[in-house]
């Protein structure tokens, strides 16, 4: 998720301030925005945890930004971007709860700190390689290439994400293991 935020945290405001003549007061304001909506998604993380998995949070928040940053590049009114706006707070919101607690989950008891470290690294790495490559991509193809770019990418890992969260989850593996095949069903007659 590094490499994809690391577009929207660090090269957004050039994309509105140089394409679409934002003004500082609108970038600020879309900040606000998004605090405003992560603050209470963040205070409620149990209750989400409760509802869904850690992939389901990976897949919503990856579908958040997926739509989000395509939108950036359908608006020519930079005052619109506030419409899509609540979205970087369920992106940013919903991705992390998800890596630090996925990172619990997956950690050897007594080594969780040492695993969200590590989650952790890996996304800043991505952030940086992110902006290292999106700013290649902005000053060669534009701002709208880069932002379709990413927003096509996200989907498609996303839908591989969720095909491989439902067909290797280990609840979908078990349910397909005690449900009886037609051979099963067939040997069972013989």
């Amino acid at each position: 998720t590094g490499n994809a935020t690391a577009l929207v945290e660090g090269l957004v405001f050039l994309f509105w301030r140089e394409d679409l003549h934002a003004s500082n007061f609108l970038c600020g304001v879309t900040v606000a925005i998004t605090v405003l909506v992560e603050a209470p998604l963040f205070f409620f993380s149990d209750l989400f945890l409760d509802r869904f998995s850690c992939p389901t949070l990976l897949i919503l928040g990856s579908l958040s930004y997926s739509s989000r940053v395509w939108m950036y590049t359908v608006f020519e009114d930079p005052w619109m971007m506030l419409l899509v706006e609540p979205l970087h707070g369920v992106t940013v919101a919903f991705l992390r709860i998800a890596l630090v607690h996925y990172s619990k989950e997956l950690a050897v008891p007594g080594l969780e700190t040492t695993a969200q470290s590590v989650a952790e690294g890996a996304r800043s790495l991505g952030q940086v390689t992110g902006m290292v490559m999106g700013g290649l991509v902005m000053e060669r193809f534009g701002s709208i290439a880069l932002y379709r770019g990413a927003s096509v990418i996200v989907l498609a890992t996303t839908i591989l994400m969720g095909v491989v969260e439902w067909t290797c989850h280990p609840k979908a593996i078990e349910a397909a293991r005690s449900s009886p095949s037609e051979t099963g069903a067939e040997d069972k007659q013989r």
